[in-house]
Order: C-alpha cells, then sequence, then structure tokens
C-alpha cells in the first residue's frame, strides 16, 4: 500500500510514550498476571498446534509468549521498537522460538509469512481515530484465511451519550477504588487524548468489512469483546 501525506502516522506517541524503555517496563509490571487471559484466548479460539496467530500490538509479548506453547507459529507485532525488544527478551527467557518479532501496526503491517488463522488485538485498536479503525479492520479481514478468527478486547463505550460524564467519572473512580496500577491520570489522559469510541460504531466496521460477528460482549459500560469470523 503506497504511503501518502495524508496517511495516518501510527508510529507517534499517544499517551503513555512506548518508545522509552522504563515506561515499558513499568506497563510490564502493571499488566500484571496474564495467564488467565492466555487460557480463555486459547479456549475461546480453539488454538492448537495447526493455528498461526498475528497478535497486533504485542506489547511486552506476555500474550504471545504463552499462546506458543500451543501454536504452529504466533506474529507478534507492535510499532514500538522498545516494546518488541522487552517482548523478545522475555520469549527467550522462556525459551520459545516460535515466534516472529516485527515491527509493524495495524496499518504498516505485511505479511509475508505462513497463513494467517488467528488475528488478535488486546487494548491496542483504541490507538487509531474511528476513520483509521475501519481501515484497520478491513486490513486484517484480508489478511486472514477464509474460515479465520479475529479477537477484540478493548476499551469501548457502551453507556448513553447525554450521561457520558458521569459514566466516564464512575469508571476512574471505580478503577481508582480497585486498587490497580493504573492511575486516574492515566485513565484522564486516555480519554482526551486516545480513540476509544462506541460499541455501535465498532460493530458497524466489523459487518461493512465482511465480517460475520458472532459475539459482542460489554462489560461495565466501557469494555467489550468482540469475536468476529471470516466466513468459508
Amino acid at each position: 500500500m503506497p504511503m501518502f501525506d495524508w496517511f495516518y502516522d501510527e508510529v507517534r506517541q499517544v499517551g503513555t510514550d512506548f518508545t522509552d524503555a522504563e515506561q515499558v517496563k513499568r506497563y510490564d509490571s502493571n499488566m500484571g498476571d496474564r495467564s488467565g487471559e492466555i487460557q480463555k484466548l486459547i479456549d475461546v479460539l480453539k488454538l492448537d498446534s495447526s493455528q498461526t496467530v498475528l497478535e497486533i500490538g504485542t506489547g511486552t509479548g506476555s500474550i504471545a509468549t504463552g499462546l506458543a506453547a500451543v501454536c504452529e507459529h504466533v506474529y507478534a507485532i507492535d510499532v514500538s521498537k522498545a516494546m518488541l525488544d522487552y517482548a523478545a527478551a522475555k520469549a527467550r527467557r522462556h525459551e520459545v522460538g516460535n515466534i516472529t518479532f516485527a515491527e509493524g501496526g495495524f496499518l504498516s503491517y505485511r505479511h509475508s509469512g505462513k497463513p494467517i488463522t488467528r488475528i488478535i488485538s488486546h487494548f491496542a485498536l483504541h490507538h487509531l481515530p474511528d476513520f483509521w479503525k475501519s481501515v484497520a479492520i478491513q486490513r486484517m479481514y484480508d489478511q486472514l484465511e477464509n474460515g479465520g478468527i479475529l479477537y477484540i478486547h478493548d476499551v469501548v463505550f457502551s453507556f448513553p451519550v447525554h450521561s457520558f460524564e458521569t459514566s466516564i467519572d464512575t469508571w476512574i473512580e471505580s478503577i481508582a477504588r480497585s486498587g490497580s496500577s493504573f492511575d486516574a491520570a492515566e485513565l484522564c489522559a486516555h480519554i482526551r487524548d486516545e480513540f476509544s469510541t462506541y460499541g455501535w460504531i465498532l460493530e458497524g466496521m466489523l459487518r461493512s468489512s465482511g465480517f460475520h460477528l458472532a459475539s459482542a460482549e460489554y462489560n461495565g459500560n466501557t469494555y467489550a469483546t468482540y469475536l468476529c469470523m471470516k466466513r468459508e
């Protein structure tokens, strides 16, 4: 795909600066134990040694490393080299060799490896404005093999528009009370500077790209999980 002057720069950092190695290390610490998420993905996506997974926005590589134990191969991409360096070191510590790490994102990655049967995105799609989310979803559809599955989990809103102020305040306060390692200032920055959107918008994007939306689960008005299939 040619790049034009108007093309979105997905490498630019919005919110936390993930080009900073110290910020990357702190982020990894904040994410904590992800074994539950990994097992859920294995179960929901029916992962086995015949599956090839593309994880977009691999971050510090916890999910990629966990899934590699059951998959044929994992392609783990991120726009941050500092993230990839950290993730690759984690994979080496766990003696995992069937992961290919590569710089790239939703818009810039060009796959040239084994056919992709599963695509996973955790807390990454919100980095793109809505127009570019739509482009990204279409690109994911095109990269998947027929019969493949897309899994997205992210900050997605389902509260009524007229209550957005109280809904967001309530969300931030509840996270602060929960003892989460993400503080109120970080959550405020997410709302102010990043691009989380409404579920009905994302559902429309997924369907218009050609995906069959097998399930859409909304949790607490601020999170969503989508399971999408590319028909045979």
